[in-house]
């Protein structure tokens, strides 16, 4: 049986004494817990007589169901705690351990871990949970989750982004980084139906005007920025927009993502996911940049990217300014003005010797759209401005009110975009 990942190393050098870990242990009653002391023999037992399933449990679910039942009933224990550990070892052996409960549970949104401490997202808001029982148990779920996606969680690699097989985003940081132990931050794919710009205008996310104008722009070759903080609904926007949008089956939609999210429902999207394999120097690594680079040769008629933050970006700027236009993309921004400042910087960090008002001329000029997206302190989602980029300037044609909840038309298009976009609708009719 695969132990757990020793931390005494790094309690040694953040000064924690070991007596002092084993007290903390005791205290939360592990050590005492009959419950527990049970669910170890089960555990060493189903190790011991089902070690070849157990090398690949996802290969043979029904035969580790099985041998669970045959393990528990080893133990002698009441009714309700034999479906207690029933559960328990079945989560740890094909799922997340004793953090698989949240990712069954369709109201929470996010989970984060810091060594023992457990927080949840639900209805846009963070609510604390019990906590784990030490600081170790976080470093061995992070172990194991990292272990059955194909990757390792170790110090010599210290931050690892997964992808779980249900299609959440997985972020671990190894204990070497943090005082506090592992940390564990999950962004769960939202297993109910896909929302569609219809439900996003339903649940004032945004307004009917405003969906208008994201699908005629789209639909007339402009390119359009969903930008915003973490969390404020980005990613189901482009899904949305995307969705209502690539109405043509003969189109052709390569799709460049980090982490497999939006999962169009296009008959012709081909979908690209950048990868990482390995722990070291020998492994592969295929970027956002490498995807880009491959798909400009892959006769695209439309592009969708996840989220840009690095060099690709700035292909998402060359491809805005030199394709079929109709890109739509995203983007971490705090306020629709910063997208100049942060195309410059990310220039910078890529070795480009751009000046900042020429590189801020050329993105104003590709970006034909900014729909900009807030996340409310009730956990509501917001449109809250939707932006022409002119002249250096973000000029408003949207804005959301706060006082009565509702989205004011400011202006229209400029007249060459409008002319620009009426021209492919009226060409496509």
């Amino acid at each position: 049986m695969r132990g757990k990942i020793d931390l005494s190393a790094y309690r040694a050098e953040r000064g924690i004494e070991a007596e002092t870990a084993h007290r903390q242990v005791e205290d939360f009653g592990v050590a005492s817990d009959p419950y527990q002391q049970a669910r170890e023999e089960a555990s060493e037992w189903l190790h011991a007589n089902f070690q070849d399933i157990l090398a690949d449990p996802r290969e043979h679910e029904v035969q580790v169901d099985t041998a669970i039942a045959q393990a528990v009933a080893q133990v002698r224990l009441l009714p309700d705690q034999a479906r207690r550990l029933r559960e328990d070892l079945r989560s740890s052996i094909l799922g997340a351990g004793a953090l698989q409960k949240y990712l069954d549970d369709p109201a929470v949104t996010e989970i984060m871990v810091v060594g023992r401490e457990v927080r949840l997202e639900k209805g846009g808001k963070i609510l604390p949970v019990l906590p784990l029982g030490s600081i170790d148990e976080a470093a061995a779920v992070a172990e194991d989750m990292a272990q059955k996606v194909g990757q390792r969680f170790q110090r010599a690699r210290p931050v690892l982004n997964l992808t779980w097989p249900d299609g959440s985003r997985v972020n671990l940081v190894h204990p070497s980084l943090c005082p506090k132990g592992a940390c564990i931050t999950i962004r769960k794919r939202d297993m109910s139906r896909p929302l569609e710009l219809s439900d996003l205008v339903a649940a004032g996310a945004l307004s009917g005007e405003i969906a208008e104008l994201a699908v005629r722009s789209v639909r007339g070759r402009l390119n359009v920025l969903v930008s915003g903080s973490t969390g404020s609904g980005k990613t189901t926007l482009l899904r949305a927009l995307a969705n209502a949008t690539f109405n043509d089956p003969n189109e052709r939609v390569l799709v460049l993502e980090d982490t497999e999210e939006l999962r169009l429902r296009h008959p012709h999207a081909v979908p690209l996911v950048a990868v990482k394999t390995g722990d070291d120097d020998s492994g592969i690594e295929i970027t956002l940049h490498d995807l880009f680079v491959n798909a400009l040769r892959m006769r695209p008629d439309r592009l969708v990217i996840g989220e840009v933050r690095s060099v690709e970006a700035m292909d998402a700027i060359e491809a805005a300014k030199t394709e079929h236009g109709g890109l739509i993309f995203t983007m971490h921004l705090r306020r629709p003005e910063e997208l100049g400042a942060r195309m410059y910087w990310i220039s910078q960090k890529a070795g480009m010797g751009i000046e900042q008002d020429a590189l801020t001329h050329e993105v104003y000029t590709a970006v034909d759209l900014v729909i900009h997206l807030d996340k409310l302190r009730d956990g509501r989602r917001r449109v809250t401005r939707v932006c022409e980029p002119v002249n250096g300037q973000m000029v408003d044609l949207f804005r959301w009110n706060a006082q009565d909840d509702s989205h004011k038309h400011v202006a229209d298009f400029s007249a060459e975009r409008r002319s620009w976009m009426d021209d492919i609708l009226a060409s496509e009719v």
